[in-house]
């Protein structure tokens, strides 16, 4: 496991290393619905059961090719990653961009003490059907309880942090800024970043 992300909608996922042997499952369902899926650039995976609906995380930039298949705007600053769910039953499938510009995305409020890493996470931007009027904004925070209140509306699950940080994602409308649902994400500290006192200014 590199990641585990616990959602308020249900969208409970572990995610995989691209090298994982259960992966070959994973890719084999996504081929089967879109054989020219270009998996360079794969980095971890994740399956919903529930949702039919896998995650692939590529560990680059989006390239020229997915730009056009999504049609993605011209004026992000884009982290060196991106995120492509595949929705199995539906046979849709939406991108998701990380955006370090985060002065042209209107942000709904956040608990006081919460961290936004622009350079790491951004700002998630939806491209797909259904789903422009979307964002995620990642944020960091070292009190779960004072999070769980400030957002007491959405039915945030009770999950024991692992680090003194602990990273929250939460989606929202932009256009309403009213939030649609958090998760919380246990991600293997490789770096120390999230440990205690590791973020200090």
């Amino acid at each position: 496991m590199i990641e585990e992300k616990i959602s308020s909608d249900g969208a409970n996922e572990i995610f995989i290393s691209a090298l994982d042997p259960q992966a070959l499952e994973y890719k084999a369902m996504v081929l089967a619905v879109w054989p020219n899926t270009n998996v360079r650039g794969l980095q971890m995976l994740s399956y919903d059961k529930n949702k039919q609906k896998i995650n692939l995380t590529f560990d680059t930039y989006p390239d020229e090719e997915v730009k056009k298949e999504f049609a993605v705007q011209s004026n992000h600053m884009f982290c060196d990653y991106y995120a492509i769910e595949c929705l199995l039953d539906k046979r849709l499938k939406v991108l998701k961009i990380y955006d370090q510009n985060l002065q042209q995305h209107p942000l709904p409020s956040l608990p006081p003490g919460s961290r936004i890493d622009n350079l790491k996470s951004g700002v998630g931007v939806y491209y797909g059907e259904g789903v422009r009027h979307l964002r995620k904004v990642y944020f960091l925070h070292n009190n779960i309880e004072w999070v769980r209140k400030w957002f007491a509306d959405l039915s945030m699950p009770l999950i024991e942090p692992k680090y003194e940080y602990t990273i929250f994602g939460l989606e929202y409308n932009i256009d309403t800024l009213k939030a649609t649902h958090i998760s919380q994400y246990n991600i293997e500290d490789k770096d120390n970043l999230y440990s205690k006192d590791s973020l200090k200014q």
